[in-house]
């Protein structure tokens, strides 16, 4: 994302997987779909390990069950969603610098979220996860001040 003056202000990394709608499974994108979807040459960044690493030490928060306006059309929580959950545990007055996300199980409408809340030194991690810790999504915030 750039401003008027063309000068990057943001930009994001993602990975994303190519399913057969028929049969719900991964498939290898065909070459008119990959020309009918190419952009521009990657943005130059660093590379950072697909996985958030967890921190040994976390502290359990109050669960809370999956409210109706988390659910998208898949009915299941939307993955910005995650991101807005995670960050009412930033300590006041964190100034958000970047913010990774790894989505690994789906929540639905209805189940129990337990927030797990890991800080060290300006990197906050949420693990979202069921009462075993098995995490639907894992969000880390680095913020510009220590926590």
């Amino acid at each position: 994302m750039k401003d008027k003056n063309e000068q990057v202000i943001a930009y994001a990394n993602s990975l994303w997987v190519y399913v057969d709608m028929k049969t719900e499974k991964l498939k290898r994108i065909d070459e008119e779909q990959k020309l009918k979807y190419s952009t521009e040459p990657a943005y130059p960044m660093e590379a950072i390990s697909r996985k958030v690493k967890i921190p040994s030490e976390m502290e359990t928060k109050e669960a809370f069950k999956v409210p109706r306006f988390c659910i998208d059309s898949n009915q299941h929580v939307n993955n910005e969603k995650y991101i807005l959950m995670a960050m009412e545990y930033l300590p006041d007055n964190s100034r958000i610098n970047s913010v990774r996300a790894e989505y690994k199980n789906a929540a639905a409408l209805g189940d129990i979220i337990f927030p797990h809340v890991g800080i060290e030194d300006n990197k906050v991690t949420v693990l979202l996860g069921n009462k075993e810790m098995k995490p639907f999504a894992v969000v880390q915030f680095l913020v510009s001040e220590p926590c």
